[in-house]
């Protein structure tokens, strides 16, 4: 008994550690996701130097197989005659259709109520704005200033309404000597391992339910499928 206490100590002081979101604006858009003490780079001007110089690495290759193939057939093109679609294949069309709808519209409310679960537990903490509002002209920046001002403070108190927000310093002032805007913006978004494996739980339970219901609907026959065999019988 004490070890099956043991364990199950251990496993909830692990669920309850959070998965942390860093994030940092100002002349660049930093995102850092990290847990336990160790911070992975998800979006920096670094990284994304290494996945274009990845992605055109990739093309490169993919370019010289096209070309190796090419040069294998000979220059040889071959045509192929497509048969048009009767009755039957349009039908077979308007049937995938309708499935792909009901698969998409299945999905989303699968998502839906564990998502809204995962958000009234996650955490907005060190809100940092510092911000300072310039343009061409006066005018145009005192405009600029209000209307910024009001959006944030909209926001803050949307956020506020749904999740927890701890802001640590807001400030946004009109600069009448600056042409641009300038900010320094910072922010932790915080999620319990626990809430994720739970929401995640929920999102593939009500998937395979609703995939579970498509399939016994189409194995179940219609009042019209039925009164036909009867028919043909």
């Amino acid at each position: 008994m004490l070890v099956v206490g043991i364990i199950i100590a251990v496993l909830a002081l692990l669920l309850s550690f959070s998965v942390t979101l860093y994030v940092s604006i100002s002349d660049a858009v930093r995102i850092k996701v990290g847990m336990f003490g160790i911070k992975f780079d998800v979006k920096s001007p670094e990284h994304d130097l290494k996945a274009a110089a990845k992605e055109a690495e990739k093309l490169e290759k993919e370019e010289q197989n096209t070309l190796k193939k090419k040069k294998k057939k000979g220059g040889e093109k071959k045509k192929k005659t497509a048969a048009k679609p009767g009755s039957a294949g349009k039908q077979e069309e308007k049937d995938s259709f309708s499935d792909t709808v009901f698969l998409i519209l299945n999905l989303i409310k699968s998502v839906f109520s564990p998502s809204l679960f995962v958000l009234r537990h996650t955490r907005l903490t060190g809100v940092y704005l510092d911000m300072a509002v310039g343009t061409e002209s006066a005018d145009k920046t005192a405009l600029t200033y209000a209307g910024i001002g009001i959006a944030v403070s909209n926001t803050l108190a949307f956020l506020k309404s749904q999740i927890k927000v701890r802001v640590k310093h807001c400030s946004i002032r009109p600069d009448f000597t600056s042409d641009h805007i300038t900010q320094q913006t910072h922010f932790k978004v915080k999620i319990r391992l626990g809430v994720i494996i739970w929401g995640g739980l929920g999102m593939l339970t009500n998937i395979i339910r609703s995939m579970f219901l498509k399939t016994k609907e189409e194995q179940t026959p219609t009042v019209n499928q039925i009164k036909e065999g009867v028919k043909d019988e």
